[in-house]
């Protein structure tokens, strides 16, 4: 068989993917053919569709309406059906991103209860240094608020900070916030003692040590957090036109927002980028119910640990932050808090993969967990094909081997990388150093290579990388992804390592050499 022809099967058979980002529904559906036909010129297999949206538009100026261009428009599914006709005439592969931006939302009524959630706190000192009669709490009777907890404690100390806030590596400004330790002994839930009328008295509870100076009252509620991933249209008539705003992902209730929503107005097979939903701190409306069922205790008593490190943690945290003056308690609640919430991701990933099953009769591929404080690692089995990132994995050959050994042991047969995704290297980026990550990443047990970002040609702003001749690295990757991909690979040992969450990060965790001067690779 001539070289070229056993090329083109490589790259057909295993999905030499790159993603071809949108930039929305205005762009020229002439050019947009061009350069997907442009893609299988150089040798790629498929196209992940990301509807980039400029960002949403929240960080980058809007280019158009999206009253007249947004996701699920008539002119988003004429590019669609463009994208989809170039592709099937070069014998590509479609993937399309569930929604715009990040893919974690869709166009939904802003009250719709399966939008995502989040934690609101208020704290408040008491009037009197041991009896209370507060009348109403605060934020009671605020609509479209339910209430978790509220509970009492004494402050030892405060300290408050004024650092540096950088985004991706560029200072933006400062970060304020003050950190309290409180006196564990001290922390009780009084939900009990508010009213049906939302008025709490009390006596304020003694310190353990009678060293405590300040007392706290701290009140939870949980809201639908309005998060956008797309701002609105200048002038919306309907919900279609007023942007998009993010999925419960932790509730079957939330997946079914997204795929009612591409049932109805759009189509095709779907893959998940990383959740970047902004929250303080995620919840969803299942969540006390379920913590106190895993772990036989309520999620309300200690809510006040959980201000620091739960959210998206993209200038989203809580200005006021709270820890015990004993770690023990508060990182046991909050990995209990976590399992909590990986267990609830599991229903919602289980929906869609499901879902793709019956309703497209095709596979899910999505970057389990990434980028919010669950245990990635747990949510590989949930869907078809897993995928990791150079980006925040950081072509890590260790990180990646945490990613790959469950997807291995759940008996995946492909493990997708998002391929280039590197810090400062916008169009400075050479094809071999891009090649030096795939090496990276085949080393650490992927098999499957989703190059970052294909620009949209035409004219229009903050477009990103360009693949021209790289036709013979594309093979490369893809006679190795041909052969990586025959089988599952057994591994001879297992590092067991629990980690409650990870966020968008892998660590190294095994530094000696032993191993490898024993001969394993």
């Amino acid at each position: 068989m001539p070289k070229r022809n056993a090329a083109a099967i490589y790259r057909r058979s295993n999905w030499i993917v790159f993603i071809a980002r949108l930039p929305d529904a205005s762009v020229d559906l002439e050019w947009l053919a061009g350069d997907i036909k442009q893609l299988a010129a150089i040798g790629a297999g498929g196209v992940e569709f990301n509807n980039h949206f400029n960002y949403g538009s929240q960080i980058a100026k809007p280019q158009s309406d999206w009253s007249d261009y947004g996701f699920g428009t008539e002119a988003y599914n004429r590019v669609l059906k463009t994208a989809l006709e170039a592709a099937k005439e070069r014998n590509l592969l479609f993937d399309l991103a569930m929604g715009p931006e990040s893919e974690q939302d869709v166009p939904a009524k802003i009250d719709n209860p399966g939008l995502a959630y989040d934690l609101v706190t208020i704290l408040f000192p008491p009037k009197r240094e041991h009896l209370l009669n507060f009348g109403l709490i605060p934020g009671w009777g605020t609509t479209g608020r339910t209430l978790v907890s509220v509970t009492t404690a004494t402050i030892l100390n405060s300290t408050f900070f004024s650092i540096p806030k950088f985004i991706v590596g560029i200072q933006i400004g400062f970060e304020n916030y003050t950190e309290h330790y409180v006196e564990a002994d001290s922390i009780h839930d009084v939900t009990h003692l508010v009213n049906s009328s939302g008025t709490l008295s009390l006596n304020f509870p003694v310190s353990g040590t009678g060293n405590s100076t300040r007392h706290v009252v701290y009140a939870s509620y949980y809201q639908l957090s309005g998060a956008r991933a797309c701002i609105p249209g200048k002038q919306p008539q309907s919900f279609l036109q007023n942007g998009s705003f993010a999925v419960d992902h932790f509730s079957p209730e939330g997946a079914k927002v997204t795929t009612d929503f591409l049932e109805k107005y759009v189509l095709v097979n779907v893959w998940e980028d990383s959740v970047e939903v902004p929250s303080a701190l995620y919840w969803t409306p299942q969540l006390s119910k379920t913590f106190k069922s895993m772990h036989k205790y309520s999620v309300g008593a200690n809510i006040m640990l959980l201000s620091y490190g739960n959210g998206l943690q993209f200038d989203t945290e809580y200005l006021e932050r709270f820890f015990s003056d004993k770690p023990e308690l508060g990182q046991g609640y909050i990995s209990d808090y976590r399992a909590t919430l990986t267990r609830l991701m599991t229903t919602y990933l289980d929906y869609i993969n499901s879902w793709s099953h019956a309703y497209l009769g095709l596979e899910f591929s999505a970057q389990p967990g990434y980028g919010i404080p669950v245990d990635m690692l747990e949510l590989i089995p949930y869907v078809d094909v897993p995928e990791d990132e150079s980006l925040n994995f950081h072509s890590n050959i260790d990180s990646y081997r945490q990613f790959s050994g469950p997807a291995n042991l759940a008996g995946k047969r492909v493990i997708s990388n998002e391929m280039g995704a590197v810090r400062f290297s916008a169009y400075r980026q050479t094809l071999p150093s891009l090649i030096n990550l795939v090496k990276k990443a085949y080393a650490g047990g992927n098999n499957q290579m989703v190059f970052h970002g294909a620009s949209y040609s035409h004219h229009f702003p903050n477009t990103t990388v360009c693949y021209n001749s790289a036709e013979n690295y594309i093979d490369f990757v893809a006679r190795n992804n041909f052969v990586l991909q025959s089988g599952v690979p057994k591994r001879d040992i297992v590092i067991w390592n629990k980690q409650s969450g990870q966020n968008f990060s892998l660590p190294a965790i095994y530094s000696s050499l032993d191993l490898v001067n024993a001969g394993s690779s």
